[in-house]
């Protein structure tokens, strides 16, 4: 009997023990996102998406039909889902995203404009506006997960999606004023140099402070080289695949010594650069920028004897020279995340003076160290976005 009742109470704990797996096994799936368009996209989207929510279950489906699919009260492939997003990747001009959060019985409605409107737009949905569509549901979603009240009702998000009421609804009362506008439901990941749309459907810019530091060697000479530190602020606007600002640098480069008989210079560089420029986003991981502007030089310049001789020269006091140049640079960056970037950039900086260093000899100049009026220089930096 004893061992019958011990075989029951083992028997009881397994079972307890295995309610809760199954239970988990059978919970359904709190994003249920279901997508309209070619296989190629739809695919590359999921894969993005489940890179950006990898701790959320996620029920990714196809469906041809309309936003009404989400926007039904208990809709959607996992009726329980506490969010339920609709995308729909086959317009020929823009993609469009709707956010159900069923808790809150609030919607979210974005539009992403495509980079080119042709007929066939909704099979080659390129990679850029795949990026800017997941970002915008991952971000929502964390935010509608977190209890942020986002978006409209559902009535006022079928009108500007422009469907009929379901059957049966009452009249639709007016307007509510929505919780959070469309500029502000989803902050933009400015690393990759995107576009979005206000609900007018009027693209809008994100304004966003780039910060940078690096390690630059410049050719001095024809046998000289100089290196040193360069920090860079940017405050710059983007729009679509295009980002305009403004950049200002700082440079702190190594003291050069040119020795000479009987006389030689050491050489202080520091500077500092003004740019105008432009970003082009090439890739979702690669963009290329373009700058001009001009850069101040400041050289202090301190005369001394050479190793062999000078000893009854009299040497002159520290100066400090002041340069204007004309700088342009073209670079590269890898984003290696969302706001986070590695990059190179390849400049010139043209000096019109033609300034040299020289001494006097029986009333005559004397050349120490002849500066180059061409000097390229390579830039190594890492840096960052910051929204605005």
């Amino acid at each position: 009997m004893r061992l019958v009742e011990g075989a029951l109470v083992a028997l009881g704990m397994l079972l307890f023990a295995a309610r809760p797996a199954h239970a988990q096994e059978r919970a359904p799936a709190p994003i249920d996102v279901v997508c309209a368009g070619a296989s190629a996209p739809i695919d590359a989207l999921e894969s993005v998406l489940r890179d950006l929510l990898p701790d959320a279950p996620m029920r990714v489906t196809r469906s041809a039909g309309t936003a009404d699919v989400v926007l039904q009260r208990g809709g959607g492939v996992e009726p329980r889902a506490a969010v339920r997003v609709w995308i729909d990747l086959r317009g020929p001009e823009r993609a469009v995203v709707v956010l159900v959060d069923e808790r809150a019985e609030r919607v979210v409605v974005r539009s992403v404009p495509l980079a080119t409107a042709t007929a066939d737009r909704a099979r080659h949905a390129d990679e850029v506006v795949l990026e800017e569509v997941a970002h915008i549901v991952s971000t929502s979603v964390r935010a509608i997960l977190a209890g942020q009240p986002l978006g409209v009702s559902r009535e006022s998000a079928r009108r500007e999606l422009g469907l009929a009421p379901p059957a049966g609804a009452p009249v639709a009362p007016a307007p509510v004023a929505p919780a959070a506008t469309a500029a502000s439901i989803v902050p933009r990941p400015t690393s990759t140099l995107q576009r979005a749309t206000a609900q007018g459907g009027a693209p809008t810019s994100t304004v966003s402070l780039r910060v940078t530091l690096g390690y630059e060697p410049r050719l001095y000479a024809g046998d000289a080289l100089t290196h040193g530190a360069q920090l860079s602020v940017d405050v710059g606007a983007t729009s679509g695949r295009w980002r305009f600002g403004g950049r200002l640098e700082g440079l702190a480069r190594g003291r050069l010594r040119r020795a000479g008989e009987p006389l030689g210079v050491v050489l202080d560089p520091f500077g500092a650069r003004l740019f105008g420029s432009v970003g082009w986003q090439a890739s979702r991981l690669l963009t290329l920028d373009f700058a001009a502007g001009a850069t101040l030089e400041l050289v202090r310049a301190r005369p001394t004897r050479g190793a062999l001789g000078g000893a009854s020269l009299v040497l002159g006091e520290p100066r400090t020279r002041v340069d204007l140049l004309a700088s342009g640079v073209v670079g590269v960056s890898l984003w290696l995340h969302p706001r986070v970037a590695l990059g190179v950039r390849l400049g010139l900086d043209i000096d019109p003076s033609n300034g040299r260093y020289v001494w006097l000899r029986d009333g005559q100049p004397v050349v120490v160290f002849a500066p180059s009026p061409l000097r390229p220089y390579l830039l190594v930096y890492v840096g960052g976005d910051l929204p605005l």
